[in-house]
C-alpha cells in the first residue's frame, strides 16, 4: 500500500505545481487584441473580441484589472447554447447572453472560484441558444441601466454579424 499512497501523492503534487504555474503564468495576463467599440442599448462599452477558439478559451483569464467601461465580447459562429466558466478568472464578472440578432435575453453573474485547486468549477449555461456572450464587471449591467430586450451593436461594423 505504501508504493500507491506514494504515487498518489506524487500526483496531487504535480498536479498542485500544474495549477501554480499556470495562474501565476496567467497572473499578468495582458490581452493584446484591439480595443473595439460597441453600444449595448445606448450605452457605449470597448471590448476585446474573442472569435476564435484560442481566443475564447483564454477569455479573461489571469486578468487583473478590467475597466469600468470595458469587457470582453465572444463572438461565435451561429447560435448555440453557451457555457462558461471562471478557470483561472481572478474578476467578479457579469455575462449577458445574446441572440443572433444581437438582442440581450440573459444575465448571470459569475463569482471567481474560492480556491485555486478547486476541481470541479461551477459553469454558466445559457438558457438558449446565443450567438454572442458578453463579460463585464459584475453590476455592470444593472449600474448601466442595460436591461433584457436592448440589442448589441458595433460602432463601426468591426464584430463579425453584426451592424
Amino acid at each position: 500500500m505504501d508504493w500507491r499512497w506514494n504515487i498518489y501523492s506524487f500526483k496531487g503534487i504535480i498536479y498542485f505545481l500544474t495549477v501554480l504555474v499556470c495562474v501565476s503564468s496567467n497572473a499578468n495576463t495582458k490581452i493584446n487584441r484591439e480595443m473595439q467599440e460597441i453600444l449595448v442599448g445606448k450605452v457605449s462599452l470597448k471590448v476585446r473580441l474573442a472569435k476564435t477558439s484560442k481566443e475564447r478559451a483564454q477569455g479573461l483569464m489571469g486578468v487583473k484589472e478590467l475597466g469600468e467601461m470595458q469587457g470582453m465580447l465572444f463572438v461565435f459562429e451561429k447560435e448555440r447554447p453557451l457555457t462558461f466558466w471562471m478557470k483561472n478568472t481572478l474578476l467578479p464578472l457579469s455575462i449577458g447572453f445574446f441572440d443572433g440578432k444581437g438582442v440581450l435575453f440573459e444575465i448571470q453573474d459569475m463569482d471567481p472560484p474560492k480556491s485555486v485547486i478547486s476541481l470541479k468549477l461551477k459553469s454558466y449555461k445559457s438558457k438558449k441558444p446565443a450567438k454572442y456572450a458578453l463579460e463585464v464587471n459584475q453590476g455592470w449591467f444593472a449600474r448601466n441601466k442595460v436591461t433584457l430586450g436592448q440589442k448589441l451593436s458595433a460602432t463601426k461594423g468591426q464584430v463579425p454579424g453584426l451592424r
